[in-house]
């Protein structure tokens, strides 16, 4: 009887020990998949050459929908949260595992999906941006406005030899929408008329995961020019 228990308290422990491994081996595929960055790169632009290389987190995936482009505009791809996976879904409705619960809004109030764009311009600056001494700024007298755009954060800086610009703004409730966020990374490619622009746009809710991915997009980025043979 005493060996029989025995037996049963060893296959116990053998059934807990695969079983923990195993979670422990999903788990860890998991976090990888959820952690890994996909390349990408922007057509070349046919005129200079010149083209953009980046990685995107698998959790983003490219927007399907076709959006108005400007006349400008080169080359552009928007970018939005890959749907979760039914387990994660389920935990964060039961459990509000992996962010706080989502608060309640108004009947007029239009829900903004969080959103990641880069797009590859020809033309001069526009008039809220200036270049002087080889660092790209903001025009403050040009930019927003009093209830409308609040800008919380400018930094100039070079992006392997191109001057450069992260900002961060904020606008108040508008058009019915909930406040939102937005950052940008700017790129003036010097000697051409290029410049590429990669902005994030979210609720604050959204806005550390967001503002987090825009950044990463941010130092992984390369411009390099790529003429044909």
């Amino acid at each position: 009887m005493e060996k029989r228990e025995r037996q049963k308290r060893r296959g116990a422990a053998v059934v807990a020990l695969a079983l923990t491994l195993t979670l422990f081996g999903t788990a860890a595929l998991w976090v990888h998949a959820v952690l890994a960055r996909h390349p990408y790169a922007s057509p070349a632009d046919p005129e200079t050459g010149y083209r953009c290389r980046f990685t995107l987190s698998s959790g983003w995936h490219p927007q399907t929908e076709q959006y108005i482009k400007a006349p400008d505009e080169i080359w552009g791809q928007n970018f939005r949260p890959a749907p979760p996976a039914s387990v994660t879904q389920w935990l964060q409705e039961r459990l509000h595992i992996g962010g706080a619960a989502p608060k309640a809004r108004r009947a007029w109030q239009v829900p903004i999906v969080p959103a990641i764009g880069i797009h590859l311009m020809r033309g001069p600056l526009p008039p809220q941006l200036h270049l002087s001494n080889g660092q790209l700024g903001i025009n403050r007298n040009a930019f927003g406005g009093p209830g409308i755009t609040t800008l919380f954060e400018e930094k100039s800086f070079q992006m392997e030899g191109q001057p450069a610009l992260y900002g961060v703004v904020k606008s108040p409730v508008f058009s019915g929408r909930l406040p939102f966020i937005s950052a940008f990374v700017i790129i003036k490619i010097q000697n051409s008329p290029l410049t590429l622009y990669a902005n994030c746009f979210c609720t604050k809710d959204n806005w550390p995961q967001t503002r987090a991915e825009l950044l990463a997009i941010r130092d992984s980025l390369h411009i390099e020019r790529h003429l044909p043979r």
